[in-house]
């Protein structure tokens, strides 16, 4: 049987007893549920995060070009380049 050591938190510095040394940092259960918390967040938040749409894409594709966008949609429409799958 393994005898509990004592550790120090890296975040708060309380210390705490357990009985097998962590590879991950050590932390004690309070500040250990906030870090997991923070990367649930953190996750979440990548989710929810807008790509760019389809008509800001044309419109950065227009001035890239030196062009506005209906200038750029017609130059499209000559080409037959439509983009609107047809």
């Amino acid at each position: 049987m393994r005898a509990e050591l004592i550790y120090t938190c890296e975040e708060c510095g309380a210390e705490f007893a357990r009985k097998n040394r962590p590879a991950a940092p050590i932390l004690c259960k309070r500040c250990r549920d906030r870090a997991w918390e923070r990367r649930r967040r953190a996750r979440e938040r990548e989710k929810r995060k807008p790509g760019i749409s389809k008509l800001a894409q044309v419109a950065a594709d227009a001035r890239a070009h030196g062009m506005t966008y209906g200038q750029w949609v017609a130059e499209m429409h000559e080409r037959g380049k439509r983009g609107d799958g047809m």
